[in-house]
């Protein structure tokens, strides 16, 4: 008896040999494989709306699964070459080939974390642009290529290592099968709910392999052409107007159906100076990531970190419930200057040659050109990212200057991954609006013809951030006059670059508000979109109060023409900017496709906000709640019927924010936001 049980020992160590890879080094390769999930626990778990602890142990136990699925495939199929060496290819090949190819899906997977904020998109492939190399290029992300090569090396070393002494194990003929068979049923349990219900992208338990593949059929669809944009009901439509949605019409025209005839916005409330000029010069300027939470005069927190920011709050017409809407910068920039929502990346902007054939948006540049005005658009970082020099040169700005052109003005100007830093495009700046400033010909009734000049600043925007030198004040009484700021690397470096762009921010300031300028010049501050929170820079929002994607911004307006408030209370966001300043350049009169309204008109009678980053977050907000939400969650949610903001019935739902974004998305890719650039024959 005894020695029947020595040899049943004998045999299943021998199985377990041979079914059994080395258990710690799987257990390494498992965790290395899924950063990805802790990296998302850390920063954006609340946000997917699931159990963090019971996702994250799913998708462990789901890696684990696919690994040892991969090894028993490779370990059988190679034990099958004695009965067929056709068979054994045809299961070891792919085999192989996924163990191979895995960690780098990982790595590119892990890296989008970082840089953009959630698992791959079909809108990531857009992100692969002209000048985008330089982001990849930043050390962590080249970090996170080198760990990529290093567990591809590690993983064919393991697996060359255990398959060369499995091989010579006495086993009977049927490990083989069995190996095959066990594999093929782990992995089909790894891939079942990846395949079957994908979870949405800032999911803990998100396959990377079976999502890298599924967008990349998502955005190979989308490259086919868009589908069909159907008629909104009727009862549909009057809901959306409710919201200040649509045109407050019947919808008359189902090709154009955003187009109105004039902006409906009642008098401004506020006095025209009679000696005030009509086309003031025009200087927007947008603050790369930021939040008024680094303003102590607008949140009460981190005192002195901008001090000449708090200076203009009392110089300036600070709107006060501001908050970006729309993100990242390419469809912040859409957002605030056509007053529109964008995809987030749309390809119809990207492709080279589509200025002229892109989407058809009314733009404040095109208004003001039709006016007589100069558009002028500077920014330190590589427009062909995102495709953002073809919408600017498409969308009514006449003149474009990015790194190319400062890097000619400034042969040993500094970068860093992102672009040209601050310090550069803010001299070069001052050094345009003296140019703008010369009389013109074209305009023999003024000393100059009028412009507008839109200077989108840089340092702010992780993972560049301002230069080496950048630093917090290191003097103890500096020191004493700050305050919030902890002590973390990572977060004072963040700090810093906010710090230092206020230097340069109440430089260009001073300068345009100087008595020889400030009554024929209109100056406006506001943000491009919200800061990006990552690992390096968590202690800076830890405590306070500031959205993910969606946050308070700061929105300064000293206007030449009009007495305004020193403080205006409306809760507004991104797309009203361009109706507010055509309010206050008395352009009533344009039709428009714009989706926003004046802040000081329509917009003080709608006490919902709502926002969208692409088809990745979504965002309903009144003046007393918000929530911000995966955008993948809102059909489940219209199926439950669940509100976004339980204590107002009157609140859009899941239903409408994802009919509304289908609808408007439609829309853009069909071309059918408005007829012709200067939309001749739209409706009134």
């Amino acid at each position: 008896m005894p020695r029947i049980f020595d040899n049943f020992g004998a045999v299943a160590r021998t199985w377990l040999r041979f079914l059994g890879p080395s258990w710690p080094l799987v257990a390494a390769v498992t965790v290395a494989w899924s950063a990805r999930a802790l990296m998302l626990l850390a920063r954006q778990a609340s946000l997917a709306g699931v159990s963090a602890h019971k996702d994250l142990v799913y998708g462990f136990g789901q890696d684990l699964l696919a690994i040892y699925g991969l090894f028993l495939l490779v370990r059988g199929g190679q034990r099958l070459a004695d009965w067929s060496a056709v068979l054994a290819t045809a299961i070891v090949a792919p085999a192989w080939l996924l163990l191979v190819l895995s960690p780098l899906a990982r790595a590119a997977d892990l890296a989008h974390n970082y840089l953009g904020g959630s698992h791959i998109s079909a809108e990531a492939f857009l992100y692969i642009g002209g000048g985008f190399e330089d982001v990849l290029a930043s050390p962590r992300v080249a970090g996170l290529a080198l760990a990529a090569l290093l567990v591809v090396l590690a993983t064919m070393a393991w697996l060359r290592r255990e398959s060369a002494s499995a091989l010579d194990l006495e086993l009977a003929g049927f490990a083989a099968p069995t190996a095959v068979v066990l594999g093929a049923a782990a992995v089909t349990l790894a891939l079942w709910r990846p395949v079957t219900a994908p979870p949405h992208e800032f999911a803990l338990d998100l396959l990377p392999e079976a999502n890298l593949t599924r967008q990349t059929a998502l955005y190979m669809q989308d490259r086919q052409g868009p589908q069909p944009v159907a008629p909104v009901p009727a009862e549909q439509w009057q809901r959306w107007q409710t919201f200040g949605w649509v045109p407050n019409r019947a919808q008359t025209d189902a090709t154009y159906p955003l187009v109105r005839g004039k902006t409906g916005e009642p008098d401004l409330p506020y006095a025209l100076d009679p000696k005030a000029v009509e086309r003031p010069d025009i200087v927007l300027l947008m603050v790369e990531s930021t939040s008024s939470l680094f303003i102590h005069e607008l949140s009460g927190h981190y005192k002195g970190l901008m001090p000449n920011l708090g200076d203009l709050t009392h110089q300036m017409t600070v709107v006060d419930g501001y908050r970006n809407v729309a993100s990242p910068t390419i469809a912040g920039t859409i957002g605030t200057l056509c007053s529109a929502f964008a995809p987030l990346h749309p390809a119809d902007v990207r492709e080279p040659g589509q200025a002229n054939a892109g989407p058809s948006l009314s733009c404040l540049p095109e208004t003001l050109v039709r006016r007589g005005y100069k558009t002028v658009f500077i920014g330190g970082h590589d427009m062909r990212q995102a495709g953002t020099v073809t919408f600017l040169q498409g969308h009514g700005f006449t003149e474009l200057h990015s790194d190319a052109e400062l890097l000619k003005r400034f042969p040993g100007a500094g970068r860093s991954t992102m672009g040209v830093y601050d310090h550069y495009v803010f001299e070069y700046a001052k050094e345009q609006i003296a140019r703008l400033e010369k009389p013109s010909p074209l305009s023999p009734e003024h000393a100059h013809q009028p412009y507008l000049l839109v200077v989108s600043t840089l340092d702010t925007h992780e993972p560049g951030l301002a230069p080496p030198e950048c630093t917090l004040p290191t003097e103890a009484t500096q020191l004493a006059e700050m305050s919030d700021i902890p002590d973390d690397a990572g977060a004072r470096r963040q700090l810093a670059a906010y710090h230092c762009t206020d230097k340069l921010i109440g430089d260009l300031a001073r300068h345009l508000l100087a008595p020889e300028r400030r009554d024929h010049t209109m100056l406006v501050i506001t943000g491009d979109h919200a800061p990006f929170h990552t690992p390096s820079n968590a202690a800076v929002y830890e405590g306070k109060a500031a959205g993910w994607s969606f946050d308070r911004l700061p929105l300064l307006i000293h206007d030449p023409r009009h007495e305004l408030p020193a403080k205006v209370q409306v809760l507004s966001g991104t797309l009203d900017v361009a109706p507010t300043l055509g309010h206050l350049l008395g352009l009533s009169d344009e039709r428009s496709t714009y989706l926003g309204h004046s802040i000081f008109g329509k917009r003080r009678d709608l006490p919902l906000l709502i926002g969208r980053v692409g088809t990745r977050m979504a965002y309903v907000r009144d003046h007393e709640s918000e929530r911000e939400l995966p955008f993948k969650q809102l059909p489940d949610l219209c199926k439950a019927g669940e509100r976004l903001l339980p204590d107002r019935p009157d609140a859009p739902g899941a239903c409408d924010l994802a009919a509304y974004f289908e609808w408007l998305d439609g829309l853009w890719a069909n071309h059918r936001l408005r007829p012709a650039r200067a939309l001749a024959g739209g409706p009134e």
